[in-house]
């Protein structure tokens, strides 16, 4: 499953991601005022505010998901979110 399907907008087609993968150049999640990509998924069932940005000098994106007003909604937000994060234990 995937956060748009959840909200209720239905699955993300290819071209939907090209849109996102071309938006996230340039960002830079040490930028909150310009460096992130914004995207609001406005569903049957909910609306939420996606923000994403590229953390600068490595591979990694910072997610943020606001607006989630149900608790099924934040429950599957956090495990969608754990399930792609990478924990690096510190050496």
């Amino acid at each position: 499953m995937s956060l748009p399907r959840y909200v209720g907008t239905g699955d993300y087609e290819p071209t939907d991601w090209n849109t996102v993968a071309l938006s996230l150049e340039g960002t830079d999640d040490s930028d909150p005022e310009n460096g992130w990509y914004t995207h609001r998924l406005t569903g049957a069932w909910q609306s939420v505010e996606v923000r994403l940005a590229n953390v600068v000098g490595s591979d990694e994106l910072s997610v943020v998901i606001a607006g989630a007003e149900s608790a099924e909604l934040r429950l599957r937000i956090d495990t969608l979110i754990s399930a792609f994060s990478v924990d690096v234990a510190p050496s």
